[in-house]
């Protein structure tokens, strides 16, 4: 049961990644860009919620965190900045400059859209995710279960005051985000308290075309989207309802997938290396476009397989393993 669980999770996280890739490269003003921003970034807290559990010591579950995405989070700047310099940016480049860009990405948030054509504005889920878990946490710990729930109701009635009222409010590591990823990534959470793969399964017929119905609304609705790093959630409820539903369907076709060896094979190993595909297909495929001017579909293509076969250098050596996966134990591997 336990390895049945991981697997349609790793499929999840692939397919997730997959929709991360193209609605990078696809353009805005497609209906397939828009159905990916309705559930692609709610997909992962969902999943991280699902995956969620209570630790009593709130100083020792942040520590533990930072290690897993802060300091991969650092890393991939260290690593990938330097060579950008030098390949990608423009001669003239000054020392101000240079500090600009290391501060914007300590600062993170929105200010990660200030680096050359946005190299590294997926990050900003990385650092956002981190307060999430820290947050949740802390609530979980500190309050009883009903209260929780309030608390995480009125974060996300604050997301759509945010979002409607003051939307160019915003803070450092995308922190206001978390008021509309908790209530996601509580949704995850209570799921698997209340047993929801039995449901699942036995009403997952529906949900395939649920999923499909919530997706296709786009074309009339085109505002029921996410845009989560520049906190827009969409119709207030509505949209977080259609966005659940296109998880639940991702989910019980990530079940259906683990029927097929090959199939689960393929898309569990790209949902393994979600976090270094994450990171690095920006930057892959800039010095891409620069050198070989690579087309939109070769590109998918190219900047998911090349930072997979990152994934698996750096799951070759601890050291690349602590820095840029956030693993330090065999239990986390």
């Amino acid at each position: 049961m336990e390895k049945e669980r991981i697997e349609w999770i790793d499929i999840a996280k692939g397919i997730g990644i997959g929709c991360v890739v193209m609605g990078h490269i696809f353009s805005p003003q497609m209906l397939a860009n828009k159905i990916i921003f309705l559930f692609h970034i709610p997909l992962f807290f969902y999943i991280s919620g699902f995956l969620y559990k209570k630790a009593s010591r709130n100083g020792a579950y942040t520590v533990k965190k930072l290690r897993n995405l802060i300091v991969p989070y650092f890393s991939v700047f260290a690593l990938v900045y330097p060579i950008l310099f030098f390949a990608y940016f423009p001669e003239g480049y000054t020392l101000n400059q240079v500090g600009n860009n290391i501060l914007y990405y300590v600062l993170g948030g929105r200010h990660l859209r200030e680096f050359a054509n946005f190299i590294f504005v997926a990050m900003w889920f990385i650092s956002c995710l981190f307060l999430v878990q820290v947050i949740y946490n802390y609530i979980q710990t500190t309050f009883k279960q009903r209260t929780v729930h309030i608390i995480v109701g009125g974060m996300l009635m604050a997301s759509y005051i945010n979002s409607i009222y003051f939307p160019d409010f915003w803070l450092y590591w995308c922190a206001n985000v978390t008021l509309a990823a908790i209530p996601i990534y509580h949704i995850g959470h209570l799921s698997r308290q209340i047993g929801l793969d039995k449901c699942l399964y036995k009403y997952s017929l529906w949900l395939i075309p649920a999923g499909c119905i919530s997706a296709l609304s786009l074309v009339f609705f085109p505002l029921n989207r996410y845009d989560m790093m520049l906190n827009y959630y969409g119709i207030p409820l509505i949209t977080l309802i259609c966005s659940i539903l296109c998880i639940l369907m991702i989910r019980s076709i990530s079940v259906y997938i683990t029927r097929s060896n090959i199939l689960t094979r393929i898309f569990s190993e790209f949902g393994k290396a979600s976090l270094v595909i994450m990171a690095f297909h920006l930057p892959v495929y800039q010095l891409l476009w620069k050198y070989f001017e690579i087309s939109s579909i070769p590109a998918i293509v190219v900047i998911t397989i090349l930072p997979y076969f990152i994934y698996h250098i750096f799951n070759k050596f601890k050291i690349t393993q602590v820095l840029f996966l956030g693993k330090y134990s065999k239990e986390e591997k």
